[in-house]
């Protein structure tokens, strides 16, 4: 087996700056009331790790700062493990800072661990991450070198190696210093029976399993089924524009986690809620979106989030944004034509994109499509419905589907022949002479039944009009003729 351990270092500190609007606020959170992490405006203003608050404050008065929340952290792990599911089927979590994966089955796709680790690294840089990575044969060394940033484990220094993970408490670590042991390499030299008796039983077992001389199990996690994210934010917005106007603006944050956690899951958004709040007031307001056809990309989720969003009035000051998709549909990659008709703006039309903005902009139902019903008389055997096909809708296309493919060619065009219907339709149908009409082919019986009101008989014929167009005629059991469309 092969393991990529992620390490998120400043992952304290990121799960309150991510997604916020002004890079230049100091910021650093707390632990025992000691900054234990700062942002880069704090590095630049001159904190250090380690400064009381009323020191940090003495240094920058306008700063702003959060106590550590450790569960807040591993929600916030969790869902990274989720993102990084993609990369392979086995992912476990290594609180407080870490996650494995098992890139052994994953190589063949990825072709080297190099590039699988950059793209991991890659895709957790795009949610406002920063990552450190190693791959090593077990986890602990992949732990062990990616939370030191070495590249052999005899260099890595005892601090780093994550043996307060594995219950090795603080100090044994102080009584090696005290020997002048400081990494992993000369600790590894050491005879295990000795340090065994001297340090206890966990330091043992994580030495073992470092080396792989022990097996190492690892719990597995299943993939969440459903995405709902809450970014709270350091001060308070008032305008909408700076909820989504640049590339780390909170809206943008959430649509990128939300991209990529579809991403692993193999799925297209076909509706999400926006949730917008304001803590002082308890005023809230929500934002449905809908999409003609399933998303997944950022910029598709943005652009009809922001026509909405503009009809929508907001709390007075927004301090928290929540999003959470609603209805989800199994992704399938999607092909195009060779050539296709280009928009205004030179990219690919697609018709899906032109309803949601309709939708967006002028309200929901606006635009409407066309759907078979259950009934045998032509002028009733169709429905304006929502141009978003129900479930049932596509089942029954897909049974339909299914079923052509199943019939032979020729049965099919015996059936295309048969059942030709023309695209004008008159409604209602138009009396005509007999002695107007050729009969061509037919006929074709069409009945509704007894329940459905008045009941009908027909007999369908395809036919040419004495002026030359092929048309769609019957005759009524009164014998009646009529003309009910023309074909184009």
């Amino acid at each position: 087996m092969l393991w990529l351990a992620v390490h998120f270092p400043r992952l304290p500190l990121e799960i309150f700056t991510a997604g916020q609007h002004d890079p230049t606020q100091v910021f650093i959170v707390l632990q025992d009331n000691r900054v234990a992490f700062l942002n880069d405006a704090a590095q630049q203003a001159g904190l250090v790790p380690g400064a009381t608050l009323a020191t940090a404050h003495s240094i920058q008065p306008q700063l702003q700062y959060r106590h550590r929340e450790p569960a807040t952290e591993m929600k916030r792990l969790r869902t990274l493990a989720d993102t990084l599911y993609r990369f392979s089927g086995y992912v476990s979590l290594q609180p407080p800072d870490c996650v494995l994966l098992e890139i052994g089955g994953s190589l063949k796709l990825f072709r080297s661990h190099e590039r699988l680790a950059q793209e991991a690294a890659a895709v957790c840089g795009s949610l406002g991450h920063q990552v450190s990575t190693r791959v090593a044969s077990t986890p602990w060394a992949a732990i062990a070198l990616a939370r030191a940033g070495c590249r052999q484990l005899a260099d890595v220094p005892l601090a780093d190696a994550g043996l307060e993970m594995a219950g090795v408490k603080d100090a044994v670590v102080e009584r090696f210093a005290n020997m002048g042991i400081y990494t992993l390499g000369p600790l590894l030299n050491l005879p295990s029976k000795s340090l065994g008796k001297r340090f206890g039983k966990p330091l043992l077992q994580y030495l073992a399993q470092l080396t792989g001389d022990l097996p190492d199990p690892r719990e597995a996690l299943t993939p969440s089924r459903r995405f709902q994210q809450v970014l709270h934010l350091l001060s308070p917005l008032r305008d909408k524009p700076t909820l989504y106007d640049q590339p780390r603006s909170p809206m943008q944050q959430l649509a990128a986690e939300l991209q990529q956690w579809l991403i692993g899951h193999q799925l297209g958004c076909e509706s999400l809620t926006w949730r917008f709040s304001s803590h002082s007031s308890c005023e809230s307001a929500s934002m449905l979106v809908r999409f003609a056809k399933a998303k997944q990309s950022v910029a598709e989720i943005m652009r009809i989030s922001e026509l909405q969003l503009e009809q929508l009035e907001l709390p007075e000051e927004v301090l928290s944004i929540e999003l959470q998709a609603t209805r989800l549909q199994t992704w399938s990659g999607q092909s195009h034509a060779l050539f296709q008709l280009a928009g205004a703006a030179g990219t690919v039309g697609d018709p899906s994109t032109l309803v949601d903005e309709f939708n967006a902009r002028l309200g929901e139902g606006l635009c409407r499509r066309i759907e078979a019903a259950a009934q045998h008389t032509p002028e009733h055997a169709w429905q304006a419905c929502s141009v978003r096909p129900s479930r049932r809708a596509a089942r029954l296309s897909h049974g339909s589907n299914h079923s052509s493919r199943n019939s032979t060619p020729n049965e099919t065009g015996y059936l295309q022949q048969l059942h030709r219907r023309p695209l004008w339709l008159f409604d209602p149908p138009r009396r005509v002479s007999a002695a107007e009409l050729e009969l061509l082919q037919g006929p074709e019986r069409i009945q509704s039944h007894w329940w459905q009101g008045q009941a009908t008989s027909r007999d369908y014929y395809i036919a040419q009009h004495r002026s030359g167009a092929e048309c769609w005629a019957f005759v009524d059991h009164n014998t009646d003729w009529y003309l009910h469309g023309y074909f184009g």
